[in-house]
């Protein structure tokens, strides 16, 4: 009983203690640091060292074997970084600092598993007391975790996970997909709450062009108290933002530069976070910018229309719209999301289509930030230019020229064609090759082969890449067989079993032959994307891979990079196998005999006489094959071959027989108005007969009798 009581009191002890207990960071291999804003870390404190950012800090404090934290401070206006033993709570002889002058502590924690991995020297920002407002935005709830499994399950889901939200007394844990740095509004999604601590994630890595972000210029006005990094000298606020863009500890959303002493305060977080106004604080050498905006957009032509996808730093709702003239059709409502995409079918939403030299489709589409009906500066106007090559190239190309910052007019924007092109119009060429590389004319079905894309020397030497996408097999019956998605990922991996990049700068792809009847003839088709950077993708679960990077070409004015106007364009080359390969069934090895005493179907005899000639190095054509007079088989009509493997000729017998029964429509109602004109005329003639005799039987005749002579009667009398 006593031995009970002991283990029960033990287990209470046990989840009692602070979680940063829970593995000792002395013996662990698999460290990060949890920040947290103006917040002094409770220990010994060992060194104070000078320390230009938070991260170099860090790195002391990780070179140090007793060192378990930091306080990142400001002593006399310089940054210093003093070393902190949590183990203990001596501060030594070190000078005592208040809390004011306390800018970040980071304190180091263990990972549950040496699997997990952070690219940055610290992982987690501290924001206590704060829970979620909506549940929407929360991924997954987790209960019987302590702190460090909540925050490695939200590593462990990296893609996704922006914060992790732990609950002390419940062991509750929240994956949520968003947090204070990534919304526009803190106080619209997050609420106090005593119970709950959020720990923002600094490990993603947001896979967008950070000189398209949009920053808000404040100046005569700024703050030097709260910053990740002091970097002098900087001659102008143009480095001082390019450093900002380039920043490698971190996503930089905010800057001050001072003109004065030439120096830029890099912060990883914004005045409306940090609860600071700028105005506070007025120095006529000051200007300070927030991160406001950070949409990116891609553009991904197809061969029936045009994918539009965008990626925002911060949480977007909002619409996108085609646009023309002063009309806006075709929208979308977006609503909380981080990526969201639309697609334009060609030839609707206004597309325009120029048939010229090269089948060019464009459009202008118009993103509406959702938190106003008014024109605001988060809006965003794409022009989008799809280009479908199919056969030669012709070297042509398009550029966009926007007339300033004012607002655009239907004549603002517009489609120039330049005297020098300046897109470079690759030339790729499919194959389709056998096991042994050599070009594939007869394969068996089940056999393994190939198919190169090869570049001409003049892509190589320009050093762009490409993706391979929409690959299908395709026989003369119309079936199809798709081996690559749109993404360029296989659909099946029991038939595309590899693809890897040529040392040439091509692409190769091991497949396996299936999928259509004995004796098809299979062509394979696709369609080529030039790429600058990234092209090559690993396909797997979703989230997953690479995004290729298209060649987008714009001209804007007055600056490089207007995050309001962008130019979207893609070539999209459509290619195909030179000659169909015949796909036949039967095994390989050691030639078979022909029983000429039995009936051989055609596509038997192939197989043998392929069989045979593979064994005798002796390779003749298919139409070889079916230029053979062997009697002993049954051949096929040609009727028979015309309804069963010629989609042309059955259109052909089809169109015929459709003309013969018009033909004999036409003959039957000549025949009938011929026998209603002979019955008309029998009519008319009996009509007239009985006319005829009716007038006849209405005549009368008078009997007169002949004259009588008197003389001849007297004598005749009797006297």
């Amino acid at each position: 009983m006593r031995s009970a009581i002991v283990c029960f009191v033990t287990l209470l002890l046990l989840l009692q203690l602070p979680d940063t207990l829970q593995l000792d960071v002395k013996t662990c291999s698999n460290t990060y640091f949890i920040t947290s804003r103006g917040k002094r870390l409770i220990g010994s404190a060992i060194e104070r060292k000078s320390a230009s950012s938070l991260t170099d800090c860090l790195k002391q404090c990780r070179a140090n074997s007793v060192c378990r934290g930091i306080n990142y401070l400001l002593d006399n206006d310089s940054p210093t970084c003093s070393l902190v033993d949590t183990s203990s709570t001596s501060n030594g002889t070190l000078q005592y600092v208040e809390d004011s002058a306390i800018i970040y502590s980071a304190e180091l924690a263990c990972h549950s598993s040496d699997d997990i991995k952070c690219s940055r020297q610290w992982a987690y920002e501290l924001t206590p007391s704060t829970d979620i407002k909506t549940q929407e935005m929360v991924i997954s709830t987790l209960a019987g975790h302590d702190r460090g499994s909540c925050l490695d399950e939200c590593l462990r889901r990296s893609t996704a996970c922006r914060a992790a939200l732990f609950n002390g007394q419940t062991r509750e844990c929240r994956v949520a997909l968003i947090g204070p740095h990534t919304v526009h509004t803190v106080e619209e999604y997050f609420k106090d709450d005593a119970q709950w601590d959020l720990y923002e994630s600094n490990c993603r890595d947001e896979q967008l062009d950070k000189r398209k972000c949009q920053y808000l210029k404040v100046k005569n006005a700024g703050f030097v108290d709260v910053f990740d990094a002091k970097l002098a000298p900087v001659f102008d606020i143009d480095q001082c933002q390019a450093r900002c863009v380039t920043w490698a500890d971190g996503t930089c959303r905010s800057y001050t530069f001072d003109s004065a002493t030439q120096t830029c305060y890099i912060s990883h977080s914004t005045s409306r976070v940090l609860g600071k106004n700028p105005l506070d604080i007025r120095q006529k050498h000051f200007t300070m910018a927030d991160l406001d905006d950070c949409v990116d957009f891609n553009l991904k032509c197809q061969q029936d229309a045009m994918l539009i996808r965008g990626t925002a730093m911060k949480l977007f709702s909002g619409t996108i719209r085609a646009k023309q003239e002063r009309s806006y059709f075709c929208d979308k409502a977006i609503k909380n999301a981080f990526d969201f995409e639309t697609t334009i079918p060609y030839g609707e939403c206004g597309t325009k289509k120029q048939s010229e030299p090269i089948p060019t489709y464009s459009n202008l589409m118009f993103v509406k930030d959702g938190s106003t009906e008014l024109v605001t500066v988060r809006d965003k106007l794409l022009q989008v230019l799809c280009r479908l090559h199919d056969g030669e190239d012709i070297s042509v190309s398009y550029r966009l020229d926007v007339l300033g910052n004012e607002t655009v007019e239907d004549n603002t924007v517009r489609l120039i064609t330049p005297e020098q092109p300046f897109t470079i119009k690759p030339k790729y060429r499919l194959s389709v090759l056998t096991r042994d590389l050599r070009k594939a004319d007869v394969v068996t079905v089940g056999d393994t082969g190939y198919i190169l894309i090869t570049v001409d020397e003049e892509a190589q030497e320009s050093g762009l890449d490409f993706e391979l996408t929409d690959l299908v097999a395709q026989d003369k019956t119309g079936k199809t067989v798709q081996l690559l998605d749109g993404d360029g990922c296989p659909l099946s991996t029991d038939t595309v079993l590899n693809v890897e990049k040529d040392t040439d700068g091509g692409l190769r792809l091991k497949i396996k032959f299936e999928g259509f009847p004995d004796s098809a003839e299979v062509v394979y088709k696709g369609l080529v994307k030039p790429c600058l950077t990234q092209c090559w993708r690993k396909c797997g679960k979703k989230g997953d891979g690479a995004k290729s990077e298209p060649i987008i070409r714009a001209r804007r004015s007055p600056s490089d990079y207007n995050p309001r106007q962008f130019f979207l364009a893609q070539d999209l080359y459509k290619i195909r196998s030179n000659s169909g390969v015949r796909l036949i069934n039967g095994p390989t090895g050691q030639p078979q005999v022909i029983d000429l005493n039995r009936p051989v179907r055609l596509p038997e005899l192939m197989n043998l006489l392929s069989i045979s000639s593979n064994y005798s190095n002796d390779r003749a054509t298919m139409d070889e094959y079916d230029s053979l007079d062997i009697s002993a088989r049954p051949v096929p009509s040609r009727l028979a071959i015309c309804l069963t493997q010629n989609p042309s000729c059955l259109f052909t017998v089809l169109l015929a027989v459709l003309q013969c029964f018009l033909v004999f429509f036409c003959v039957c109602i000549m025949y009938f108005y011929v026998q209603q004109w002979r019955e008309c005329a029998r009519v008319r003639r009996l009509r007239r007969l009985n006319e005829e005799a009716a007038i006849t039987s209405t005549v009368q005749y008078q009997f007169e009798p002949p004259p009588s002579n008197k003389g001849a009667v007297a004598e005749d009398r009797p006297t």
